[in-house]
């Protein structure tokens, strides 16, 4: 029997402040390099999308959002031999939080 197709699930979050778009530049990745990007990852196994983006972006920038507050933005698939990605973007559509700057001791 062959093996049953599998696609990557990617998370991005859609960060926005007026017309403005929060995007990272990636580096030490081995992957694109120098390139910029919203925040993102990998879905955890059995993980909820929403719960895997606010992950993300607390881990890449410190925000912190309610999985709750992230509605879907759009879906774009792409394939790529071997593998497929799934990439979901995904917008809070109530404010998020900024982190907070840290105190000097």
């Amino acid at each position: 029997m062959p093996e049953r197709y599998r696609s990557i699930i990617d998370v991005h979050v859609i960060l926005q402040r007026g017309h403005e778009i929060l995007l990272l530049e990636r580096e030490n990745t081995g992957y694109a390099d120098g390139m910029l990007h919203l925040p993102s990852g990998h879905l955890e196994e059995g993980e909820p999308i929403p719960r895997g983006a606010a992950r993300e972006a607390e881990e890449e920038v410190g925000v912190y959002i309610d999985p709750a507050a992230l509605s879907l933005a759009a879906v774009v698939h792409r394939y790529q031999r071997p593998r497929s990605i799934l990439r979901r973007l995904l917008s809070p559509f109530a404010p998020f939080h900024p982190p907070k700057a840290p105190v000097p001791d």
